[in-house]
């Protein structure tokens, strides 16, 4: 079964694709469920869906036209996680499917990876205890797609205290680990890497999801089987997704 659960439509202000569009390509392409994750930044930021009622319409729409072809298009929205939320944007919506991400941080130094890594890992593990519900820890290991250190890969050697606490607390929160294919690197196929995903594995972890993390429509399913070859590697045996407010497990 082809999936993807980290999608963005027109409705987030770095879409290229209306849903629609997304819709008619997952059909060529064979996909049978996507979920729609547009941006909301809980910083109060303008990066977010404007639209909302245009937003659930067009979702509703959608599955309307195409859930008799075959496809399913769950409600969902990627949430950039904030130290001070704006909690009025949390209630926009009933979603059924919210990503916790983390886009922003405080650093003090970004010339220094061991200190700008740091800081970016503690933001992940503060926003894990986000006062919002969410489904999915998105892109664990954002902060390397946009690095231009010699090795800008979040090794265990120097980082591993805090991965094992970040996957400690996802464990224990029994949420979803993204294992995203947006990587803008050529050495890095998915974030979190294969080293981390073998960490949580080994901890017990087992709720993994396929995320491209698309933002065109031919980026829907972008190395999704590179990412299974990861994940099978690691030890894994079945994906997970979100659909009707059900968790359902997927056979990789």
């Amino acid at each position: 079964m082809l999936f993807n659960t980290h999608t963005h439509s027109t409705f987030s202000f770095d879409g290229s694709n209306s849903i629609i569009e997304l819709c008619e390509q997952a059909l060529k392409m064979g996909v049978s469920y996507f979920a729609l994750t547009d941006h909301i930044e809980l910083d109060g930021s303008e990066f977010c869906i404007l639209d909302f009622d245009g937003y659930v319409s067009q979702i509703e729409r959608c599955n309307s036209m195409f859930n008799k072809k075959g496809l399913y298009i769950a409600l969902g929205a990627e949430f950039g996680w904030a130290n001070d939320c704006d909690t009025n944007l949390i209630s926009k919506c009933n979603f059924e499917y919210i990503i916790n991400s983390v886009h922003s941080f405080e650093y003090s130094d970004i010339s220094d990876k061991k200190s700008y890594y740091n800081s970016y890992l503690n933001a992940v593990l503060e926003s894990l205890n986000a006062k919002y519900n969410y489904d999915a820890v998105g892109h664990l290991g954002f902060v390397t797609r946009y690095t231009d250190f010699e090795d800008n890969r979040i090794d265990l050697d120097t980082f591993g205290d805090k991965i094992d606490a970040i996957l400690s607390s996802v464990i224990q929160k029994n949420k979803i680990l993204e294992v995203n294919t947006s990587t803008n690197r050529s050495n890095i196929v998915t974030i979190p890497s294969i080293e981390i995903l073998k960490l949580y594995r080994k901890k017990g972890g087992y709720l993994i999801t396929f995320a491209s993390d698309a933002h065109r429509k031919e980026k829907l399913i972008f190395n999704f089987e590179r990412a299974r070859e990861v994940v099978k590697e690691a030890g894994f045996e079945h994906w997970y997704i979100k659909k009707n407010g059900n968790l359902e497990r997927i056979k990789i």
